[in-house]
């Protein structure tokens, strides 16, 4: 998140003090079902955008553009996290100086990440439900977060990323086996990618063209060209010793191209 290694540990020992164990760990116990996918649902006027005014609201501290559990913001001098609580399928608004929690917000699922977009509203993976759920913080911090929109995404999204511009939001699937590209402002999708068994976290280079992802399994990451027309997907797999490109057709806001499982070699 790139804070100093002694204020992030801070941090964290403070959230873990105020709200308890908080979820939305990538190791966390799905069960032997899948996870049940959702129905996108909209607020009235169908829109993810934000209302209220940015200069008004938390600002998003630095701009990590990765997901993680906690996402920091700032209101009035007051330094204000927001941890994902899988367990109680919850938001909670925590005041770093004063270690008081300022308010709580129930989502519609349990959730995995959470990354502020770069208007200030916070986006939040929904594992169990398969969404994004897109939220925005008032002038009130001691309010609940105001719910903007729901989005589709395949199955068990878990990891959560946003390109160098701020143009783009990259999901990835771990029972879907996919890493989706959305419009961060809209949250309209674009595209879709599918990977081989159990990605994870998911980070974009710092020119914004390739994506790295992640496998619980196989000792393997996938390297995905994030460019619209000819997508480029690299596995890496330390293991089989394999370092193979293949390059999957994707025009913008076309289906999902399925590429080789490497798992199966």
């Amino acid at each position: 998140m790139r804070l100093g290694l002694a204020a992030g540990a801070a941090t964290l020992a403070l959230l873990g003090a105020v709200c308890g164990a908080c979820g939305g760990g990538a190791g966390a116990n799905r069960g032997a079902a899948a996870p049940q996918a959702g129905t996108a649902r909209l607020p009235a006027g169908g829109s993810c955008a934000r209302i209220h005014a940015a200069q008004a609201s938390p600002a998003p501290l630095a701009s990590p553009r990765a997901g993680s559990s906690v996402a920091l913001a700032t209101l009035g001098g007051t330094t204000i996290a927001y941890a994902a609580d899988e367990d109680d399928g919850a938001i909670h608004a925590i005041d770093v100086d004063a270690a008081r929690e300022l308010s709580a917000t129930a989502l519609d699922g349990r959730p995995s990440q959470l990354m502020f977009l770069k208007d200030g509203r916070l986006a939040v993976l929904l594992r169990d439900t398969s969404q994004i759920e897109v939220l925005e913080p008032g002038a009130d911090a001691r309010a609940p977060l105001e719910k903007r929109c729901l989005v589709d995404t395949a199955l068990e999204p878990v990891g959560l990323a946003a390109t160098p511009d701020d143009a783009t939001v990259v999901v990835s699937s771990g029972w879907g086996r996919a890493l989706a590209a959305f419009d961060a402002r809209t949250l309209a999708k674009q595209y879709e990618v599918a990977l081989g068994r159990e990605p994870r976290s998911v980070v974009v280079s710092d020119d914004g063209k390739l994506a790295y992802v992640s496998h619980a399994v196989g000792a393997q990451a996938t390297k995905v060209d994030l460019a619209a027309g000819d997508h480029k997907v690299t596995l890496i797999n330390t293991q089989l010793h394999v370092n193979q490109t293949v390059t999957v057709q994707i025009a913008p806001h076309k289906p999902t191209k399925l590429i080789r499982d490497f798992m199966k070699k």
